[in-house]
């Protein structure tokens, strides 16, 4: 049994904005593309024979979400085993009905339980409209013309499918009257400013389109792609919020256990860094100035949390089930040696961790509130994986 179909693959086109991950990956002949097939097959070997079936659908249902889900399940299998570790995969533990993700055995003991999940920065309502954008890129990376890219300044979000070929239409009436000689003079002197600027706008979903001449060398290359540059301007992104509630909905589910509990998250987000992940455990970091009879800070401010963390409340430490946060930041088939795995402990845990998993990098809490960030080595290096080729 294989993940993706055994076909003569011809095609190295880039992707397309509506394909999904599966779609591209089942049938684009590019070589990286292939190393990540194969990676995800060879993983694929190992994994349990009676569990096959439902990773492999997860795969390949055109899901992005169930197919990076799958990918991350896989990946932290894998790298359990690359530790010596074995894994029962849907152990039944006591609370009935329910299965965790994986078993972890370490010295032919039980040793802890990891359930896996994703979490991304945006809504459904959001994920909905962009899937109504990648429509319109596929559409206009399909213009007749080789002396163009397009560049795109965007606001909003269309509320109803954007039309495609009108707004083809609408470009191709505009490139026809350019002369793409003196533009491309144009810009190399002044710069893309002096491009002509094209609103357009739908429901909701403003562009303003400008052209964008190529040099003599990319229009003889001509690849077929016409976008060339998307500015999405300033947006608010609330991460730490998207992994406190993801990590939540996991940290009782599986009621009480004799051994630790992990919560391992793949966070998906533009802004996920070490201060959001701190603030979704922990509270959101505030600075607390004292105010002198004036109106002035007195001297340096305090740096405190609110306590709206997952693992600490008004109430004091909550979840303490959970003994520690395993968290991916992007960890993807195409980025999976600049992607990052870390391993938050839970000071207030009921039942701490000792693993061969603390081989990666740690954030270990301090008793005097700080926490000390310990470099391990990367879970890529474990998992002898090489960058893909650009």
């Amino acid at each position: 049994m294989t993940i993706f179909d055994k076909i003569n693959r011809t095609d190295t086109r880039a992707a397309r904005y509506t394909d999904s991950h599966f779609h591209y990956l089942n049938y684009s002949a590019r070589e990286a593309a292939q190393m990540i097939r194969n990676t995800i097959e060879n993983w694929f070997l190992s994994f349990l024979n009676n569990c096959k079936d439902e990773l492999r659908a997860r795969f390949r249902c055109n899901n992005d979400t169930h197919f990076l889900s799958a990918y991350f399940e896989l990946y932290l299998y894998s790298l359990l085993q690359k530790l010596e570790c074995k894994v029962q995969i849907h152990p039944a533990i006591q609370t009935e009905g329910t299965k965790p993700d994986f078993l972890v055995f370490e010295d032919d003991k039980e040793t802890w339980v990891l359930e896996a999940t994703l979490t991304r920065d945006q809504s459904d309502e959001k994920g909905a409209a962009e899937a109504r954008k990648s429509v319109v890129y596929d559409s206009i990376n399909k213009l007749d013309n080789s002396d163009f890219f397009i560049g795109m300044d965007l606001k909003g979000d269309p509320e109803t499918p954007p039309p495609g070929r009108r707004i083809r239409s609408f470009l191709n009436g505009y490139l026809k009257e350019l002369d793409v000689d003196v533009l491309r003079d144009k810009l190399d002197t002044e710069g893309f400013d002096s491009m002509p600027r094209w609103p357009f706008e739908h429901e909701g979903w403003r562009i303003v389109f400008y052209p964008i001449p190529k040099s003599k060398s990319a229009r003889e290359k001509n690849d077929g792609s016409s976008i060339g540059i998307m500015n999405f301007g300033a947006r608010w992104i609330d991460t730490s919020s998207s992994i406190k509630s993801s990590i939540k909905k996991k940290a009782s589910k599986y009621g009480n256990m004799d051994i630790p509990y992990v919560v391992a998250i793949d966070c998906m987000g533009l802004a996920v860094n070490r201060e959001s992940i701190l603030d979704a455990l922990f509270g959101k970091q505030k600075f607390v100035y004292k105010i002198s009879e004036n109106g002035k800070p007195i001297g340096e401010p305090e740096v405190r949390r609110d306590l709206d963390g997952v693992l600490f409340s008004p109430k004091g430490p909550i979840n303490t089930r959970i003994s520690g946060v395993l968290v991916g930041v992007g960890i993807t088939p195409w980025n999976r040696t600049e992607s990052s795995l870390m391993l938050y402990h839970n000071p207030y845990c009921e039942k701490p961790l000792e693993s061969k998993i603390r081989i990666l990098d740690e954030a270990i809490p301090k008793e005097n509130g700080t926490i000390d960030f310990k470099i391990g080595t990367p879970a890529h290096k474990i998992l002898g994986l090489e960058p893909i080729p650009v």
